[in-house]
């Protein structure tokens, strides 16, 4: 949304935050606090709207708004504060372009009526709280990880100063329960660790409080280099305690074992600490149990530091208008956002394996290749599967999916088999093709597997969910999907049944059509009629209501209409609330274990969401690759051990520099 759009919102906002006494409380509230750091905003949760004030005020209406007016301003004099509403859909964009594009750090407070109190907290590496405006599937350009690095310096020898240089890191990302830890041994410049956080797409650093100086300085400075906001701990927040404790809850194992455990400085393991207590999660217990761990070699990649990711244009600079100028701008052509998710990683971490090189180099050829199968893939069959999987996999695990979610899901897996199809078609058109073969054993056999595995979950919805209703954003499930549900619903039916005919009563005896006394569905009293000023005038009039035949209780009177009640219609409608709630209690019983169902199927979404996150990335590259200007040439790699080896690079340019107008040079 465009800030000219936000802007022409600014009219719905309440007026209620002009009451002086609630500027001074939320003034002398923010002096209490102390200084802000220069990097955060701070809301004030109205219920319908939020409010900044202060330096934030001015700060929005600036970096969003581009405009001063606004800005409104409580007080005279030295006494005058800027303040600035907005609207909570105006407030979720706001907060989610700080967070992901600004990188800034957010507050939310909301008041508990007698005084404000912190509501939710986060920053670039800690969208827990904001993972509703944050993590969206609609955008795929903007990077949604929220990746942070704890980091611990020691020495190797039992810590002389002459000692080499270890370092310990850990990695956690809350978006996907994540927990990857590294030590290694390092220079004096950090050259290992500088890589390691650029290449880990890292978001945030939280450094210990027990660092000396120097080292500070120095964290500090590749921290700024890197462009990853800094963040001090707490002093203790590294001390290992019950680290191993935690990590058990965490990973739902009762042993706990690998390179992580096995380290005699534990440099990465106190690291872990650090992180499990600044974001908090041992506090979310629903989460206990869905967490992974991972050792990171840092030898696993070419090694990138934040100089070499800048000359590579490994992603855009700030205010870059040309998509062409950096490699991510190059190939974000991803269909989906699993992909695009996939595809910053992977440009970050270039393979040294020759064999996970030449792999995807065949891979990438294969599709290059098969040019009717790739604009299939990519025009038809991809953007019509929809559902973010990391997203429904999350919602499933964190025991927060609805009916919503499983239909989603359901709609996913009705689109595989046009996947699987034009998979099979493409190795059916070309058997004795090795490429072809490639694709199947990659691909099209995995799909297959995957497609056979989710039968059950399509009988599942289809026998138990509503379709129809879900159509017009109704989730719920079909009356007859058990006896108990089906027996409530027809005792509901016979009761709206009785309503309706008894209506059809009252407008006879009265003289009145039924569209002019309709019958309404009310949140306070249940079914009643309603009629217009005009035709309360004939209805009064009538024989009828005249006589005392029909007595009818005032219920509401409005511009629109007045609403009525005859004591049997508000003693059926008592008697259908009471069964539509009933009803509503054994559909939301059923529902949960519908739901507990579906979400036995998050492995096989995991499976699906790398097979799918994959062949997409793998389709961009063969799709750029079809589309540049010059071909793109398929390297040729010898063996280690080739007396051969060497890198020769002939009529060479850089992809981004190949997009550009005009003659350059080529590189031999």
């Amino acid at each position: 949304m465009s800030a000219l759009e936000l802007l022409s919102q600014m009219k719905e906002v309440s007026a209620g935050g002009d009451d002086k006494d609630d500027h001074r409380t939320v003034v002398d509230f923010l002096r209490k606090l102390g200084r802000q750091p220069d990097d955060m905003l701070r809301f004030f949760d109205r219920n319908s709207y939020y409010t900044l004030h202060g330096r934030d005020a001015d700060t929005v209406a600036s970096e969003y708004f581009k405009s001063s007016a606004c800005v409104r301003h409580w007080g005279s004099g030295d006494d005058r504060h800027p303040y600035l509403s907005i609207n909570k859909k105006m407030g979720a964009e706001i907060i989610r372009s700080a967070l992901l594009k600004q990188r800034r750090r957010v507050e939310v407070y909301s008041s508990d009526g007698k005084q404000w109190v912190l509501d939710r907290r986060g920053s670039p590496g800690n969208l827990q709280a904001f993972e509703e405006e944050c993590l969206r599937d609609s955008d795929l350009s903007v990077d949604t990880s929220s990746v942070i690095v704890a980091v611990r310096l020691g020495r190797a020898g039992g810590g002389k100063a002459s000692a080499q240089r270890l370092v310990g890191c850990a990695f956690v990302d809350c978006t996907v329960r994540t927990i990857r830890v590294s030590e290694f041994e390092d220079d004096e410049h950090l050259s290992t660790l500088e890589s390691l956080i650029c290449q880990q797409g890292t978001r945030e650093c939280l450094l210990p409080a027990e660092l000396t100086e120097p080292e500070r300085a120095k964290l500090l400075e590749l921290c700024e280099l890197c462009e990853v906001p800094s963040t001090g701990a707490k002093k203790g927040t590294f001390s290992k305690g019950d680290v191993q404790q935690d990590l058990r809850r965490l990973l739902g194992a009762r042993e706990l074992h690998g390179r992580t455990f096995a380290s005699e400085s534990q440099l990465g393991l106190s690291a872990v600490c650090g992180l499990i207590s600044y974001l908090e999660l041992m506090g979310a217990s629903d989460t206990f149990g869905l967490w992974t761990l991972d050792w990171v070699d840092a030898a696993q990649f070419m090694r990138l530091d934040a100089g070499a990711m800048r000359c590579l244009s490994v992603e855009p600079q700030p205010g870059e208008p040309e998509r062409n100028a950096s490699l991510l701008g190059l190939f974000s052509c991803c269909k989906t956002a699993m992909g695009a998710r996939l595809l910053r990683k992977w440009l970050k971490q270039p393979l040294l394996s020759r064999h996970d090189i030449e792999d995807r180099l065949e891979t990438v050829d294969a599709l290059f290749q098969a040019n009717e199968t790739r604009q299939l893939l990519r025009d038809e069959v991809l953007p019509k599967l929809g559902s973010d999987l990391d997203k429904l996999a999350r919602a499933f695990q964190a025991k927060k999916a609805t009916l919503r979610e499983v239909v989603l899901l359901y709609h996913f897996v009705l689109g595989l088999p046009r996947l699987v199809r034009t998979l099979q078609e493409h190795a059916e058109g070309a058997p004795s093709d090795e490429r072809a073969r490639l694709i199947a054993r990659k691909y099209t056999t995995p799909f297959e597997g995957v497609h056979n595995n989710f039968t059950n979950l399509l009988r599942l919805v289809q026998t138990a969910v509503d379709l129809e209703a879900a159509q017009r954003h109704e989730f719920v499930l079909r009356s007859h999907f058990s006896e108990d549900l089906a027996s409530l619903g027809a005792a509901e039916d016979e009761v709206l049944e009785r309503i309706e005919g008894h209506h059809g009563t009252l407008c006879a005896t009265l003289g009145l059509d039924r569209d002019k006394l309709r019958l309404e569905a009310d949140g306070r009293w249940g079914y009643c009629v309603r009629a217009s000023r005009a035709v309360e005038k004939e209805l009064r009039a009538s024989a009828a209501y005249q006589s005392g035949k029909v007595k009818l209780n005032l219920l509401q009177t409005k511009k629109e209409g007045v609403a009525y009640q005859d004591s049997k219609l508000a003693s059926m409608a008592e008697e259908y609330a009471e069964a539509a709630k009933a009803y509503d209690a054994e559909q939301k019983t059923l529902a949960s274990k519908v739901i507990d169902t579906a979400g036995t199927f998050v492995p096989v979404v995991v499976e699906c969401h790398t097979l799918l996150a994959e062949l997409d990335v793998l389709l961009a590259f063969a799709h750029v690759a079809t589309t540049a200007p010059e071909p793109f040439v398929k390297p040729t790699l010898v063996p280690p051990e080739d007396g051969r080896q060497r890198l020769v690079l002939r009529g060479c340019r850089h992809p981004c520099v190949e997009r550009m107008d005009g003659d350059e040079l080529h590189q031999e």
